[in-house]
């Protein structure tokens, strides 16, 4: 499924936060977008889920308008990971899985049969079945996370967005979240997601969108040809220019070099 901004621009109260930007997504590797703090990259993100109405422009799921599929038609068809989601109270961690089968129950079920099997199978999969009886109140940040992309394999959507999923997370477990996140792509799924630390995004992203004022200031893809450079000087404008970004080994990095004061 194809994910398109047309002139988008986006008004929150009288405060303009996206100005005519376009962008078009189809669900092939890892899409990170990156910005500073404020940039508008929640705001970008809600957008395409519909719960913003652009004051301009049109965002199009497969050359529909967003607002003309229904909330369920939507959640079939992409899978959001916000920062933060609250969590029913009592809710065990197979129960929040199988909750992915929401989109396909009648609305009175939280989840049922076919949902606490594939949660369960799910679980398995990302070798946290050990946590299915623990209440999701009671897991660590990490776990929580774990837990969440579960829950999206049973609700099988195309395309999963995740909103700065590795925040809270320690050096190890961001770096394992990421390498996940790549699998996910590979099974064929879109995945696109918003993140602080432009090195994760060097490391592991196909693709790297960068949010300048208002509007999409650079669009990288690995394979393209001058993507280190071109992707520097854009991350320059963004975060300074003591950027650098490297290569050792055939992978590259991104440094900070300090300029030397006498």
């Amino acid at each position: 499924m194809e994910i398109e901004l047309r002139q988008v621009s986006v008004f929150l109260g009288e405060r303009p936060v996206l100005a005519e930007v376009n962008l078009r997504l189809l669900p092939e590797g890892v899409t990170m977008l990156l910005g500073r703090n404020g940039a508008g990259k929640t705001t970008l993100m809600k957008t395409i889920l519909g719960r913003y109405r652009p004051k301009r422009g049109q965002v199009l799921l497969d050359g529909r308008p967003v607002e003309q599929w229904t909330a369920g038609e939507r959640s079939r068809r992409i899978a959001y990971i916000p920062q933060e989601r609250e969590i029913p109270m009592g809710c065990t961690a197979l129960e929040y899985a199988a909750m992915g089968q929401a989109p396909y129950t009648p609305f009175y079920k939280n989840y049922d049969k076919i949902g606490l099997k594939e949660g369960a199978a799910a679980l398995e999969e990302l070798g946290i079945a050990a946590l299915g009886a623990r209440q999701m109140t009671r897991l660590s940040g990490g776990e929580k996370k774990l837990v969440a992309i579960a829950r999206t394999r049973v609700q099988k959507t195309p395309w999963l967005i995740l909103d700065e999923p590795t925040a809270s997370l320690d050096f190890t477990r961001e770096h394992h979240f990421l390498r996940l996140l790549r699998k996910e792509s590979q099974k064929g799924r879109g995945v696109f997601l918003t993140i602080h630390n432009p090195s994760l995004a060097v490391q592991y992203a196909d693709r790297i969108l960068v949010l300048g004022e208002k509007s999409i200031l650079g669009d990288f893809c690995r394979e393209k040809d001058g993507f280190p450079r071109r992707l520097e000087e854009c991350l320059r404008q963004i975060y300074g220019p003591e950027i650098l970004l490297t290569e050792q080994e055939g992978r590259q990095a991104l440094l900070w070099k300090e300029e030397e004061h006498v």
